[in-house]
């Protein structure tokens, strides 16, 4: 027996995901470096501390920001009250 043209079929696979890649530090510096980061000594110590043990690929995209955003209070508004 075969459906009709267009009948959607019922099906029993699954798929399972496949388990993210963890970069070493230096395949995330290497990463970081293409988005445009100018890795210096600073950022890699901090990079370290941050993943020592390698960084999850998924997360290159948030370390990335982590890393490029400035430290510091900043004054809004110029600083009027």
């Amino acid at each position: 027996y075969l459906p009709k043209a267009g009948t959607a079929l019922a099906t029993t696979t699954t798929v399972g995901a496949a388990p993210v890649r963890v970069l070493t530090q230096f395949e995330a510096a290497q990463a970081l470096t293409v988005k445009g980061l100018q890795m210096n000594a600073e950022l890699v110590s901090t990079l370290r501390t941050l993943h020592p043990e390698g960084v999850p690929e998924d997360q290159l995209d948030a370390l990335y920001a982590r890393l490029t955003v400035r430290s510091g209070l900043r004054v809004v508004a110029g600083g009027a009250s």
